[in-house]
């Protein structure tokens, strides 16, 4: 049995019709968030540099479907041309400033800092990180959490993990 070419074109798009026609069913709408990860600051460091530690959130959040993130070049880009500053932005009005230059949803900016704790006459530095996230249209701080990375240089897990714990509570 043979089919011309013209034939098969026709009942391609008689097909490719009709499969238009026919609504998606329970297909889940996902609305992304637009987000902004700030360069974090930081206070008494020695190994660890907060960019790392930014590049880090940014990272995770990247890694998720839900959300768009904003490159940090275009942002510090954007930033400079603006006037903001590119980090150390940690009061509401200025992390509502950086969210409309660059025209997302929600900004999470950091703060690290390190201190030298003793433990069983051992010091051990031990680094703070508090991350918040910003919903800008409200203009309210979403979602707070400060985690103790001991010692300081094992930083990453524990960063990661207060990383998807703020993504699992950030809504649009």
């Amino acid at each position: 049995y043979f089919t011309s070419p013209r034939k098969k074109m026709k009942r391609n798009k008689q097909l490719d019709d009709a499969a238009a026609k026919e609504p998606v069913k329970d297909e889940p709408v996902t609305i992304k968030i637009k987000l902004a990860v700030a360069n974090f600051s930081g206070y008494n460091l020695s190994d660890v540099t907060p960019g790392s530690v930014s590049d880090s959130v940014r990272a995770t959040f990247t890694g998720n479907s839900r959300y768009i993130v904003i490159d940090r070049g275009v942002m510090e880009n954007t930033f400079s041309q603006k006037g903001l500053p590119v980090s150390g932005c940690t009061d509401l009005p200025c992390i509502l400033n950086m969210g409309r230059a660059v025209e997302v949803d929600k900004v999470i900016v950091g703060k690290l800092t390190q201190k030298i704790v003793i433990q069983n006459e051992v010091q051990v530095e031990t680094m703070f990180v508090t991350l918040v996230a910003v919903d800008i249209e409200n203009a309210r701080v979403e979602f707070s959490e400060t985690v103790r990375c001991e010692p300081a240089s094992k930083w990453q897990p524990k960063v990661n993990a207060l990383a998807g714990r703020m993504m699992d509570r950030l809504r649009k």
